[in-house]
């Protein structure tokens, strides 16, 4: 390829060769007007190098694996098909829902990386720096092959419409001061900020659907010596805007520094909304092997180490709440407990639970029963006693409930949330829909599982930790301050029809009673229910006394040598 000039194009660089004496010639000098000097590459090569094992060595303190550097956000991934040991594996293709992941989507790896450049149009003129680029991918070491994963992010028209002459995959962003974004941008102008953030804007939009990222910036270098103080290409060309070695290097050394900080985001994503880093247990975790026999651990456990220990194969957990007053001997959680002990196939899952505690008392209970305590300090807010419903300690513990799921779902766990007041009297997992990304209980079901008009119950939900998913919790947190004396399952109704959750895409499904009974609507069949709970019931007396009675009823279920024919329950009894 030409320069502009007739010349071959130096990338910044002019090579002179020097003659001795004898006729001989020695290596070429090399003479830079670029960014740096030859003696300064070898400095910032050596510079960057330092700086990245040192990201490296600060990602591996975070505790993550190191083969997860490139594909921390593996989301979809792990949500995209439902597996457990008594249902088949289920995929389906997800359809693009806007431009920007339709591109994403035909230029992904296997997977789901892609490597993405910014261009405008001084980038974008033929034989300008986009031309550079792309040759360097064609001339380079087995780089050719991943043009097709290259997209260009055009931030005006004309970049756009020049990039589809000679690029498969190119995106135009949403800019409404493309006129300042479409020419050279000099460092630190008005101009250049702009671009920088915009750009930061879009790559958060491509975390949030899902992808991992290579970003690179077009060649940097100019086009010919003769340009170096207005070629278009000088994105971040610092030896002309500020021309001093120390400067460079300190920006250097700040961009590594973010980088490591954007690593410590992807290892923690939701630590400045939740506070992740205190969302540890301030007291050791007792190991559930027998009720005798108990080790403390050594050292607190986190909320992302009781994930990833009760998680199963593919990234699921099954998550309840716990107060002091559910948590007292002979109380909700010995019931909860000892339904798992008795149900159909249900005793392996008990290590798949996460108890989420809400005081101190309750964590201290949970950790002489069970392997997975989380002990959740909320400041300012007592959840220790009976909180009676919709009062305002009892809104306030709902939505730290919906708080907490997201965080879940931010770390790219799917989650069956279940209240304790549910008796799982049969594995409930073949029950799911394989095409669901939420799918929620129902006090009264209408027939149609497609239907959100059922009269929906958030005390068992089952959610796949996808984009849309994480979108919709975020969403319907939010949405509380819209209805402040509202608890989740009536802000869930006043959201459920909004155009935002159409435009988020989220796949929605509602059970059916036979499976996931309750005493508002009570499973008409004992020998296909997987769930009962203790809903359209106030008062803890009430539940404890009705749900002992569902036990018995299982009990004496289980005794039968036949199926029974027609389901009678005990219950509600004084739950009506």
């Amino acid at each position: 390829m030409k320069s502009t000039n007739g010349e071959s194009p130096s990338l910044g660089y002019e090579f002179a060769e020097v003659s001795t004496k004898d006729g001989k010639s020695k290596p070429p000098v090399i003479y830079s007007d670029g960014l740096f000097g030859g003696r300064d590459v070898i400095r910032i090569v050596l510079l960057v190098t330092t700086v990245t094992l040192s990201c490296l060595l600060f990602y591996k303190s975070a505790n993550n694996p190191l083969n997860m550097v490139l594909s921390p956000w593996k989301a979809d991934c792990y949500a995209s098909k439902l597996m457990n040991e008594t249902s088949l594996e289920v995929e389906q293709k997800k359809e693009p829902v806007s431009e920007l992941e339709r591109v994403l989507m035909n230029a992904a790896m296997e997977d789901n990386t892609v490597i993405i450049t910014a261009l405008n149009q001084a980038w974008a003129e033929p034989n300008s720096t986009f031309d550079v680029f792309r040759e360097s991918f064609k001339a380079g070491i087995e780089t050719e092959r991943l043009l097709k994963h290259v997209i260009a992010v055009c931030l005006d028209i004309k970049a756009y419409d020049q990039c589809l002459k000679v690029h498969p995959h190119c995106y135009l962003i949403n800019a409404t001061d493309s006129d300042q974004l479409s020419g050279p941008n000099r460092f630190m102008t008005p101009g250049y900020l702009k671009l920088i953030w915009r750009r930061m804007d879009l790559l958060r939009q491509v975390i949030g659907l899902g992808y991992n990222f290579i970003f690179t910036e077009p060649p940097q270098e100019h086009m010919n010596s003769s340009s170096s103080s207005s070629s278009p290409s000088s994105f971040l060309d610092l030896g002309s805007a500020i021309g001093q070695k120390e400067v460079k290097r300190i920006l250097v050394l700040f961009l590594g520094l973010a980088a490591c900080l954007l690593l410590y985001k992807t290892a923690y994503p939701l630590s400045q909304e939740l506070d992740v880093d205190n969302l540890s247990s301030p007291r050791p975790l007792l190991d559930h092997t027998s009720s005798s026999s108990q080790q403390t651990r050594s050292k607190s456990i986190s909320f992302r180490e009781v994930l990833e220990n009760a998680s199963t194969d593919n990234r699921t957990v099954i998550v309840t709440t716990l107060n002091q007053a559910w948590a007292e001997p002979n109380s909700l959680f010995d019931l909860f407990l000892e339904s798992f002990r008795i149900g159909q196939g249900t005793q392996k899952l008990l290590q798949h639970v996460v108890v989420v505690c809400l005081d101190s008392k309750a964590f201290d209970r949970c950790s002489k029963l069970h392997p997975n305590c989380y002990y959740l300090e909320t400041k300012g807010t007592d959840f220790s006693g009976e909180k009676l419903f919709a009062t305002p300690d009892y809104l306030k513990m709902m939505w730290r409930r919906i708080e907490l799921l997201t965080q879940v779902l931010e770390m790219g766990y799917n989650f069956i949330f279940t209240d304790a007041d549910i008796m799982w009297l049969r594995d409930p997992f073949p029950r799911l829909y394989p095409d669901g990304d939420f799918q929620m209980a129902c006090d009264r079901f209408f027939g149609d599982p497609n239907d959100s008009d059922n009269w929906v119950n958030g005390g068992f939900t089952y959610v796949k930790s996808n984009h849309r998913s994480i979108e919709f919790y975020k969403f319907w947190y939010k949405s509380r301050l819209d209805y402040p004396e509202m608890h989740d399952q009536d802000v869930f109704n006043q959201i459920k029809h909004e155009a935002l959750v159409s435009e988020i895409g989220i796949q929605m499904r509602f059970f059916d009673t036979v499976y996931f009974g309750g005493f508002c609507q009570t499973s008409r069949d004992i020998n296909l229910v997987c769930t009962m709970h203790a809903n359209c019931c106030i008062g803890l007396e009430k539940k404890l006394h009705d749900l002992n009675l569902v036990l018995d009823d299982w009990r004496n279920y289980l005794s039968l040598s036949e199926p029974v024919k027609n389901t009678t329950w005990s219950v509600p009894t004084k739950c009506t």
